[in-house]
């Protein structure tokens, strides 16, 4: 129950969710018991990019992606260089 307050989930009233509050014997509401989330258990919600085209925001141009795409490269190579620095580093250390 959100909140501990017996709407229920989607406000549909109480012994409507999955049995994680007070009405199954625990003695805090479902989102703070034993099957709560937000204590270091499990992954949670980790959505990947996404692009999103809602109101009032425009796909890009071609020239715009091609920019991006060009910044990409070029952050992608910098990291390249600095991993094969490091490889070089560690070779001269053996």
């Amino acid at each position: 129950m959100p909140g501990g307050d017996g709407t229920g989930p989607l406000g549909y009233g109480p012994m409507t969710g999955r049995g994680a509050g007070y009405c199954a014997g625990y003695g805090a509401p479902g989102a703070f018991g034993p099957l709560g989330r937000g204590r270091g258990r499990g992954r949670g919600l980790r959505p990947g990019p996404v692009a999103y085209y809602g109101p009032g925001v425009a796909p890009l141009t071609g020239e715009q992606e091609l920019q991006m795409l060009r910044d990409q490269a070029q952050q992608i190579q910098q990291s390249l260089e600095g991993v094969n620095r490091r490889i070089s580093q560690l070779e001269q250390q053996k």
